[in-house]
């Protein structure tokens, strides 16, 4: 009936409107043909269009009342599913928070399906969740990235299916830090340790330390280890690969000594081997033994990186905290972790280790600025490329990263993805620190497990009360939840062909608004270089790398007692080998013949 009572209102306001026309016609002599002959042309035109404007105005009043919503709502997150209300919606959000300066134009902010953010908004991060081929690079990555290099912000990018070396790497102004590509420049690590805080960083991340778990024991006391020998060359002003190669060499022992005169603490982690007296070899415990395994298999992905800069003694060294402090390599704009899932434990070191130095350099090194200033982008594509020590350190970026320029996107097929990288627990912030996400077409799975996470809003319904064919009016019920979304929302996103290139839908959540925007990826970008080109050193490394030099078990002396195990390791292992049982013999030793209970029991009764 809303359009009945809204085409009566509208019907009596236009009758109101055209009063003036009455008057200035006169009255209508009674309609009868009789009596039409006598009345002038124009009073009939004037008559006509007053009913006109009253009709005019019955068709409006029915049609405004007909939109009228039978939900009024309360409170919660509100789903606009027209694009052209959603862009209004968000950037209503998003216009208040821009400084005079991006308003004006002089500082535009990156421009998504239409809605430009604010550059505040920018700094509080970005996630970008979406199934394969729903869109993510096309839709939300390669704009992001192409509007910031435009604007001159330095990105820093983490690309595991070499999306982005294969259309915008330059030599000029982009570097590649994977050693496993002949085009990649040598990290100069000596450069960017020029602390001890920042050495400990780089040696838990190469040691797995985050990794670890029930293991941690162990590869701290190999990362204690490894970042002892870096300080040993680093208190000489400064280290290289091949410095390092070479005391990495040299036997276990004389390694953990050498380990020593950089760090004191390594006399703690082993402390067996200045325990010993004068010309008797030490006698590890178990424990000792499991950190110089551990430490050996480390530092394998050292030894690769130290022979990849000796055999291209011209390529060029670039450091990262030079780099971003300003101090070198100006002309660089965009630097890529060319990951590779050839090498995905050498890439999780070493791109660990670089993401350590760089969190540290932003808390340490960058000084707080305006959001209008130069940004710098740290943008991970598959985040779970990276492994848990690499995660942890982009949320140390995010986090200490909003008030110094950096913008953090993170970008995955699905949130369980951090749960199964870094646990349940470490998983909860990341995916609670962006103040932007962008959601992509969604597994069903994955679309539930979303539309439960953003939860319910509140609304009031409009219920008609009708009894006995009239009409009675209308009352409003008490407010009740409904889902925001619903998984076929998220499902149900496209990617169709549009005018220039490929249009991608895409739900963009900011604040308590969720809006349906539509994406234009534009002509597919040329394919200007090789997605990648193997180091030929890195993969002859890879194949000769020798093993690593064992312990040899000290051959007790007359009167001496065996190596006994660490007390304070529970270790399922002994220090002399089993004999061999005989035939006949249990290997367990004396067995009690006893009947087991269930063996007692007749199981075909009841």
């Amino acid at each position: 009936e809303e359009w009945a009572v809204g085409g009566l209102l509208g019907a009596g306001v236009g009758l109101a409107i055209a009063s003036p026309l009455v008057l200035l016609a006169g009255p209508l002599p009674g309609f009868l043909p009789s009596s039409m002959a006598g009345e002038s042309l124009w009073a009939y035109a004037l008559h006509a269009l007053t009913l006109s404007v009253a009709l005019a105005c019955a068709v409006c009043g029915a049609w405004f009342a007909g939109q009228q919503d039978d939900e009024e709502h309360v409170r919660g997150t509100r789903f606009y599913k027209n694009p052209q209300q959603a862009v209004a919606a968000l950037q209503s959000l998003e216009t208040p928070r821009m400084s005079d300066a991006q308003a004006a134009g002089a500082k535009p902010g990156i421009r998504i399906g239409g809605l430009e953010w604010s550059r505040s908004r920018e700094t509080a991060h970005a996630l970008v969740l979406g199934m394969p081929d729903a869109g993510k690079t096309a839709g939300a990555l390669r704009p992001m990235v192409d509007q910031a290099l435009a604007r001159r912000d330095r990105v820093i990018l983490h690309d595991p299916k070499s999306d982005f070396v294969s259309t915008h790497f330059d030599p000029v102004t982009t570097v590649l830090l994977g050693p496993w590509d002949a085009r990649s420049v040598i990290w100069d690590a000596g450069r960017d340790f020029d602390d001890d805080a920042l050495i400990d960083e780089f040696a838990a991340a190469t040691c797995g330390s985050a990794d670890a778990g029930q293991n941690a024991y162990f590869h701290n006391g190999a990362a204690a280890i490894l970042a002892g020998l870096i300080k040993t060359f680093a208190a000489g002003g400064g280290w290289t690969w091949e410095q390092l190669a070479e005391a990495l060499r040299v036997e276990p022992l004389a390694r953990i000594r050498l380990a020593a005169t950089g760090d004191e603490r390594v006399q703690d982690v082993m402390p067996s081997v200045f325990c010993a007296p004068p010309g008797k070899p030490p006698q590890l415990g178990t424990g000792e033994r499991g950190i110089v395994s551990t430490l050996g298999t480390a530092i394998r992905e050292l030894k690769k990186m130290a022979a990849v800069a000796a055999a291209r003694p011209d390529a060029q060294r670039f450091g990262l905290r030079a780099w971003l402090k300003g101090e070198a390599h100006q002309e660089i704009r965009l630097v890529i972790l060319n990951n590779n899932a050839l090498y995905k434990s050498s890439a999780r070191a070493l791109f660990g280790g670089m993401l350590a130095v760089l969190a540290s350099s932003i808390n340490a090194d960058r000084d707080e600025q305006s959001a209008d200033d130069e940004g710098v982008w740290v943008i991970v594509d598959e985040g779970k490329q990276l492994g848990p020590g690499g995660l942890e350190q982009v949320q140390e970026i995010a986090e200490m990263g909003r008030s110094k320029g950096v913008r953090v996107v993170l970008a995955l097929q699905d949130a369980s993805q951090l749960e199964a990288a870094v646990g349940r627990d470490k998983a909860s912030p990341f995916t609670s620190m962006q103040s932007t996400r962008i959601y992509l077409r969604a597994s069903p799975e994955s679309a539930d497990r979303i539309a439960q996470t953003i939860g319910a809003r509140e609304v009031r319904r409009t219920q008609n009360t009708a009894s006995g064919g009239a009409l009675q009016g209308k009352t409003q019920n008490l407010p009740e939840p409904v889902p925001v979304l619903m998984s076929s929302d998220l499902t149900g996103l496209k990617t169709s062909k549009g005018r220039l290139g490929v249009d991608i839908q895409m739900l963009v959540a900011i604040e308590d608004v969720i809006g349906l925007l539509v994406q234009n990826s534009g002509p597919r970008p040329l394919r200007t270089h090789e997605p990648f080109e193997r180091c030929p050193v890195w993969r002859g490394v890879a194949k000769a790398a020798a093993p690593e030099p064992q312990l040899a078990a000290a051959i007790p002396e007359p009167g001496d007692r065996a190596p006994q195990p660490d007390p304070d390791i529970d270790s399922p292992f002994i220090d002399e080998p089993a004999s061999t049982p005989a035939p006949d013999e249990s290997p367990f030793g004396e067995q009690d013949h006893e009947p087991d209970p269930a063996e007692d029991f007749d199981w075909t009764k009841e």
